[in-house]
């Protein structure tokens, strides 16, 4: 008889234990968006409108994100400490500087709070480089996302010229 019980006492712990060790699945946060802005295309999660400048008139496209997408984004940003970037990013005194320069700014807004951060392609190093970095590697995989989207695949490429 006691032999039954640690066995059913056994079994209940081993199933206990199974679901308690269970991995938590990464959650996409209910209120998230994000935009990013660059001198030649916008991008709202929002809305889902891709928008492309030409010289003339600007085209955009519909384009849907699934979950796993917005969760990658997600993680890098919070994982890479984005609600603590800069507003700009400011150039250092020591370093090279690029003519004609470009800004991208990425706005995330979550929970109705909205935090935005531009960085600019103007100088090679910045007062906080290593944030710097980290925002360009979110600014990487929003671009290796949107890019893999063929509604953005089929658009014709910008025809600005910068000199």
């Amino acid at each position: 008889m006691n032999r039954k019980y640690f066995n059913l006492i056994s079994i209940l712990f081993l199933i206990w234990f199974m679901f308690s060790c269970e991995t938590k699945k990464t959650q996409t946060l209910k209120d998230f968006s994000f935009r990013i802005i660059e001198t030649t295309s916008e991008f709202d999660s929002k809305t889902g409108k891709y928008t492309r400048q030409y010289i003339g008139k600007d085209s955009s496209v519909n384009v849907k994100l699934d979950e796993k997408e917005v969760q990658q984004i997600q993680k890098l940003i919070v994982d890479l400490d984005f609600k603590n970037f800069p507003e700009k990013f400011e150039c250092s005194k020591n370093g090279s500087f690029t003519l004609p320069s470009f800004d991208t700014t990425i706005e995330i807004s979550i929970n109705g709070k909205v935090k935005k951060t531009t960085n600019t392609s103007f100088c090679d190093t910045k007062v906080q480089q290593n944030m710097a970095d980290d925002f360009e590697k979110i600014a990487i995989e929003i671009h290796r996302i949107l890019n893999s989207k063929k509604e953005i695949k089929n658009m014709r490429q910008c025809d600005m010229i910068f000199m």
